[in-house]
C-alpha cells in the first residue's frame, strides 16, 4: 500500500506481514515494491530479499492528493496511477512469476495490462479495502487469478459484496511467530507474575492491543467488561494502541472509551 514503507519502521499490519513473509521465503527471488521514506534507501537488499521504494515526483504527488476532484480521492484507480504505472515498469523488468499485491484492488488492472503473464494474487486484509464499489468492477476481479482474506469473515463479506470473487477466493490466516509468542501454559510463571502485577489474581484478565479507533469495536469490549467486572471485580482490562500506529493523539473516541 501507499502509506508506510516495508520493512515496517512506521508500524503497519500489513506492511509487517510483507516484511515476515518475505524473510521466510528463502531458495526464492523475492522483490518488494513500496513507498519511498526518508530513512529508507529507494533500492537495497537483505538476503534474499530486494527492496523498490516508489518516490513520487511533484506530478505524482499532485494526483495522490485526496481533495477537491473526485479522480483525485483513494476510491479512484486514477488515484493510484502515478504508483501502479512505476510497480508495471519494474514488473517488466523483474518477470516474476507471481504478483501478490496486499489490499489495493485498483492496481490490478494496470499490472495485469503491463505483465499479463504473471499469476495476480490480490491479499485484502481490511474491510474498509472492499468499500469502494466503483473500482471492484468486473474488469478488476478477473484479473485476480486468486483473491485472499486474511479471515473467514473478510471473505463472506467479499462474496456478499461482489459474488463474482466466489470462485477466486480463499483464507489465509496471518501467521505467528511461536518462538516470540507463546501459549500461556509453555511460560505459565511469566503468566503468574504478569496476572500479580495487574492485580488480576482470581479472575479474568483481558488485554487488547490495536489501533483506538471505532471499527477496532474497542467500545464493546468496555461496555461487555463493564458488566464483566461487576460479577469479578478483581478482572482487569488492559488497552495497548493509539489512534494510529505510535500516535498517543486523545481523539473523543479514546475519551469516550476512557
Amino acid at each position: 500500500p501507499e502509506v508506510f514503507p516495508v520493512p515496517p519502521i512506521r508500524g503497519g499490519a500489513v506492511e509487517a506481514g510483507i516484511y515476515e513473509v518475505a524473510r521466510r521465503l528463502e531458495g526464492h527471488g523475492v522483490h518488494v515494491l513500496g513507498i519511498a521514506d526518508p530513512e529508507l534507501p529507494l533500492t537495497g537488499q537483505d538476503g534474499h530479499v530486494n527492496y523498490w521504494r516508489f518516490r513520487p515526483a511533484r506530478l505524482d504527488r499532485w494526483l495522490l492528493s485526496t481533495y477537491k476532484l473526485p479522480f483525485k480521492r483513494s476510491a479512484s484507480r486514477w488515484y493510484y496511477w502515478p504508483y501502479a504505472r512505476w510497480a508495471g515498469v519494474h514488473l517488466r523488468f523483474l518477470l516474476p512469476d507471481i504478483v501478490n499485491v496486499k489490499t489495493r484492488v485498483q492496481f490490478v488492472p494496470w499490472l495485469r495490462r503491463a505483465f499479463p503473464a504473471a499469476k495476480i494474487v490480490l491479499g485484502i486484509h481490511q474491510v474498509s479495502s472492499l468499500s469502494a464499489a466503483q473500482v471492484w468492477s468486473e474488469r478488476a476481479i478477473a484479473s485476480c487469478d486468486a483473491i485472499t482474506g486474511c479471515s473467514r469473515f473478510i471473505v463472506d463479506e467479499l462474496h456478499r459484496r461482489y459474488p463474482k470473487t466466489c470462485s477466486k477466493t480463499r483464507v489465509i490466516y496471518n501467521g505467528v511467530d511461536t518462538r516470540r509468542f507463546g501459549p500461556w501454559w509453555d511460560q505459565p510463571q511469566v503468566r503468574a507474575r504478569v496476572r500479580e502485577d495487574l492485580g488480576a489474581n482470581g479472575g479474568p484478565a483481558i488485554l487488547f492491543t490495536g489501533r483506538l479507533v471505532e471499527q477496532k469495536g474497542l467500545h464493546v469490549l468496555a461496555e461487555a467488561f463493564a458488566r464483566l467486572a461487576r460479577r469479578w471485580p478483581n478482572a482487569r482490562l488492559v488497552i495497548a494502541g493509539g489512534r494510529t500506529y505510535s500516535d498517543d493523539t486523545e481523539t473523543p473516541y479514546v475519551r469516550r472509551v476512557k
